[in-house]
């Protein structure tokens, strides 16, 4: 089986994280972020099926001057491997 995508929530916000299974995305969370596993509220895997009904904003190369492209959660993923934060509602993200 593939990588799944994972909504991580904590603190009021939510992180997509590419991963193997919940615990991987749990991890992810942990190392790339400021926060702790006992910070995380909910972690919900995204059923590929609905893969193509999420979008995300991408600024080439992290610019973001520039106006941003939208992609799919299943192009996105097709572009990265697990362990992968791809986006984040939490402003301090992208900063």
């Amino acid at each position: 089986m593939g990588v799944k995508i994972f909504h991580v929530e904590y603190d009021g916000y939510i992180d997509t994280v590419v991963a193997n299974d919940e615990v991987e995305a749990i991890a992810c969370c942990v190392e790339d972020t400021l926060y702790n596993e006992s910070d995380i509220t909910s972690v919900v895997e995204i059923p590929e099926s609905d893969w193509d009904n999420y979008k995300i904003n991408i600024w080439e190369d992290n610019d973001y001057t520039k106006e941003p492209y939208e992609v799919t959660y299943r192009e996105e993923v097709m572009t990265v491997g697990p362990g992968y934060i791809m986006a984040s509602t939490n402003p301090d993200w992208t900063d």
